[in-house]
């Protein structure tokens, strides 16, 4: 057995009372190094290995938080449509259902008034009912979005949207839909709107992708490549 490092031929070792030990990384973060890095490093050291490990892992965290944001930014662009039959009759694969149950703010009997007196731009658009319950509903469809993704959906329909109020008056909104796979996703959408749909399953299968090479699954047929 090498007693060096056959990367950068630092002298492996054991611990000791005042030094650590320098021994070779697991298979696993050698993969992930060569992988992310387009390296065919037969071994890494904790000399050479454990920054370059580190370096990999902030950078996937990095990409796929910037993939997160950018998701975010653009849920709205997912379709989520209230129809029950796609126009032009597309075929599509139904998935399951999926909901959402958002309770937002507090005393919205207090701001009744408000509400209509949003309406004309008398004030702040920034607090008040109106703007709580806009609020809870982009965060409704949000959490709908996330489960279609996840079922492999690119499109929810039937969405039915109900609004309550809790005990302590707080407004609840409560969203549902079938989230479905269609194959030509373009037949029903604008060019924009086709575009950013797409964007978006793209980035959260990507996104996906991200979470299992940091922990060390890399399957036969994954490429690391940025967009």
């Amino acid at each position: 057995m090498a007693d060096t490092c056959a990367h950068c031929g630092a002298k492996l070792t054991q611990a000791g009372i005042f030094s650590a030990a320098n021994k070779l990384l697991a298979d696993g973060d050698v993969r992930l190094i060569n992988f992310v890095r387009g390296e065919e490093s037969s071994e890494f050291c904790n000399s050479c290995g454990d920054p370059l490990r580190q370096a990999v892992l902030d950078q996937l965290v990095a990409e796929r938080d910037k993939l997160k944001k950018e998701i975010e930014e653009r849920v709205s662009f997912f379709p989520v449509l209230t129809v029950d039959v796609l126009p032009r009759n597309n075929d599509y694969l139904a998935l399951g259902l999926v909901t959402a149950n958002v309770t937002v703010g507090t005393g919205m009997f207090n701001e009744w008034s408000q509400g209509f007196s949003d309406l004309f731009g008398a004030v702040n658009q920034n607090s008040g009912m109106a703007f709580k319950v806009n609020k809870g509903e982009a965060i409704a469809r949000g959490i709908l979005v996330h489960k279609a993704l996840a079922l492999g959906g690119n499109c929810i329909i039937g969405v039915d949207l109900d609004y309550g109020i809790t005990t302590n008056n707080a407004a609840t909104i409560n969203m549902q839909g079938t989230a479905i796979s269609v194959p030509d996703l373009k037949a029903i959408l604008g060019g924009r709107a086709y575009e950013m749909a797409t964007w978006i399953s793209w980035a959260w299968q990507r996104g996906r992708q991200m979470n299992r090479w940091m922990q060390g699954k890399i399957q036969p047929g994954d490429q690391y490549a940025t967009e």
